[in-house]
């Protein structure tokens, strides 16, 4: 990557290096140039393309002792709080990557605590992205040092809703002590620290979130009408967390989003073979639920989701069901250009004719091949659709 200026490659390849002796050396040569102005040098040694100055990629790199050499040697510490092009200070990189000593050192010579980058992450947002010792180590020092957990960026995610995401509940319930009501916020797209937790598959969070909490935060829905367990069946991972919810509001598995899908179109739509045999299977739900205006069979057609296609039909789904405007789950495979999909429905039965204006929706050259195959190894049919040889 660029520099600003090609003679401090040696300087910041000695802080990548972690040779600390070269580190000394290129410094000294560096003032013995320009009549000891070293500092001058420290502000000017960046990336141009993200402006990381020294100091950043001692702070990313957790160099305590190139720290410690440069506050020993240099009078002025205001390279402690320079900014980078993204607005990230030495603190807030030493607490994204958990560099518990340099963060250690930082706050000891009172640089601010929570500097905004863009779009307003604070170092304490950003510690609470990672998870384990150094992570905790690292927020309880900003939150020592004055930290504020109520702080929210530009979408509205707290630290909670970071550490929420994470999945550690030592991190959650340090912040929890700090502020009680932190547990009940809401991002900008009104999504709770659960619904978070949820999307994320973080079970210990998430029992830890409803235990906390004095409200029922898992009836809470976000301004697309998503209930939390309607992210765990999206994020496709933990049957744990869904029958957890499920089993505290048994109801919530037939609630609708402002799309009208409840879990089960949920788990169809995102391709979640596992999730949807255990709806239908173990909690009892429709294969072929005609509550909404579109099945889950349309739903799986519509993102192309051919495992799910197929689940479904062995399950019973109804291959030839008609949504709320007409169209066939095959149709919107076409539509889409999903030739697997497409394959999946029409091979399920191949004796059962179907509309054959679908073929009118066929545009890509895949999708030209596959019906032409089709038609002449299952039917020995010549198909000739525009753009075919």
């Amino acid at each position: 990557m660029a520099l600003a200026e090609e003679k401090y490659r040696n300087l910041i390849n000695s802080v990548h290096l972690n040779d600390l002796t070269k580190f000394k050396s290129e410094l000294e040569k560096l003032a013995f140039e320009d009549g000891n102005n070293c500092e001058y040098h420290l502000k000017n040694c960046y990336y141009v393309k993200t402006q990381d100055h020294l100091m950043h990629v001692i702070a990313q790199l957790g160099r305590i002792e190139f720290l410690d050499h440069l506050i020993q040697n240099f009078s002025s510490l205001n390279i402690l709080e320079i900014y980078n092009l993204d607005g990230k200070t030495p603190l807030h990189e030493a607490s994204q990557f958990s560099q518990v000593e340099i963060v250690r050192r930082l706050l000891q010579y009172n640089v601010k605590v929570d500097p905004l980058k863009r779009a307003d992450w604070t170092p304490l947002m950003l510690a609470c992205t990672k998870a384990g010792p150094g992570a905790l180590q690292v927020v309880q020092m900003l939150l020592g040092q004055g930290a504020d957990v109520n702080l929210h960026n530009k979408d509205g995610w707290t630290p909670f809703h970071l550490s929420a995401r994470e999945g550690d509940v030592e991190i959650m319930k340090i912040l929890f002590e700090k502020d009680r009501q932190i547990v009940q916020t809401f991002s900008k797209n009104g999504r709770t620290p659960l619904h978070t937790a949820c999307l994320h598959s973080r079970f210990e969070a998430v029992k830890l979130i409803l235990q906390i909490s004095d409200d029922r935060i898992d009836l809470k829905t976000d301004s697309c009408g998503n209930l939390p367990i309607m992210d765990s069946v999206r994020a496709g991972s933990s049957l744990e967390i869904l029958d957890f919810l499920a089993g505290l509001n048994p109801d919530s598995i037939y609630q609708k989003d402002t799309l009208y899908r409840n879990l089960l179109h949920i788990a169809s739509e995102s391709g979640h073979v596992k999730v949807l045999q255990h709806l239908i299977k173990h909690h009892g739900m429709d294969v072929n639920d005609t509550s909404s205006p579109t099945t889950p069979l349309h739903w799986a057609a519509k993102e192309g989701q051919a495992q799910a296609i197929s689940a479904l039909l062995d399950l019973g789904a109804d291959p030839h069901i008609v949504d709320a405007v007409q169209r066939t789950p095959l149709k919107l495979a076409i539509g889409g250009q999903h030739v697997l999909a497409s394959k999946v429905l029409i091979e399920y039965d191949p004796s059962s004719p179907f509309d054959l204006t679908v073929l009118n929706l066929v545009k890509t050259p895949a999708m030209k091949k596959m019906f032409t195959d089709l038609f002449q190894n299952t039917w020995n049919m010549t198909l000739f659709l525009p753009g075919t040889d």
